[in-house]
């Protein structure tokens, strides 16, 4: 058998004597002058090392059980994995038979739910509001911007229309489209036995009204209110007593 007398070794070696025996040391490596090895007497359960080996000295040192192997590996110069350590609120380390496993305080899969007592996101702008993109990712909004999305843009060039020659019992249409705020101006006189009274009317429902009735007056009152889109609205006038009358001074419309 050819014997290695120079190189480097290092290896394990599993037998049921000890390393001290006769012969335990395979002949062919007990002149190598880098001698590292790990013998496990599976008999005994014990463990040895052979951290140096200046030709032939064969020095070993004795662990008690195998459960000291980290330590001999330690003496090899072979440095063991370090043992995972978590980070409080935010990676939790659990140990297991030959495993770690590496779990987070909540789940974050994508069909979670996580919850936050706080949330900065560097990409926002601060003191605006929040909305998704096409994609689903949160954006920041301004006001105006907000506006826009819910409609409620700010026409800055509207102004009220008068209505020509306006009269009672008339459908009107303002907008099909949109809302339309409406100021109705009317002159009533009213008599001490009778009253006057003008109603605007949409869909059969009267929304607004003024009267004027129980003295010998004339009074000029105002009715305001808002048309749906794609409604009508009437006026309707009640007299009542000789000389009582209602008139249409002015009807004006300011589309929303």
């Amino acid at each position: 058998m050819t014997t290695l007398e120079t190189g480097y070794w290092f290896g394990y070696w599993r037998d049921t004597r000890d390393p001290t025996a006769t012969e335990a040391v395979p002949p062919m490596l007990v002149n190598v002058p880098n001698f590292l090895e790990i013998w496990w007497n599976q008999s005994s359960g014990e463990v040895f090392f052979c951290p140096d080996n200046t030709q032939n000295a064969m020095v070993w040192q004795k662990n008690i059980t195998d459960s000291n192997l980290s330590s001999a590996l330690t003496g090899l110069g072979i440095v063991p994995p370090p043992t995972p350590i978590g980070t409080a609120n935010q990676v939790i380390v659990t140990p297991g038979t030959g495993t770690y496993t590496f779990s987070t305080p909540q789940n974050i899969n994508t069909g979670a739910s996580p919850q936050f007592s706080g949330l900065n996101l560097s990409g926002l702008s601060a003191s605006s509001f929040v909305a998704t993109d096409a994609s689903k990712n949160l954006i920041s909004q301004s006001a105006s911007q907000v506006k826009t999305a819910l409609g409620l843009n700010i026409n800055t060039s509207r102004s009220y229309t008068t209505r020509s020659t306006p009269a009672f019992s008339t459908n009107y249409t303002p907008n099909t489209t949109n809302d339309t705020f409406v100021v109705v101006n009317i002159s009533q006189t009213s008599v001490l036995l009778g009253s006057a009274a003008v109603n605007a009317v949409i869909g059969g429902i009267t929304i607004a009204n003024a009267s004027l009735g129980g003295v010998a007056a004339t009074q000029t009152n105002s009715l305001s209110f808002i048309v749906p889109a794609n409604s009508s609205y009437q006026l309707t006038q009640t007299a009542t007593g000789i000389g009582a009358a209602n008139s249409i001074l002015s009807i004006r419309e300011l589309t929303l």
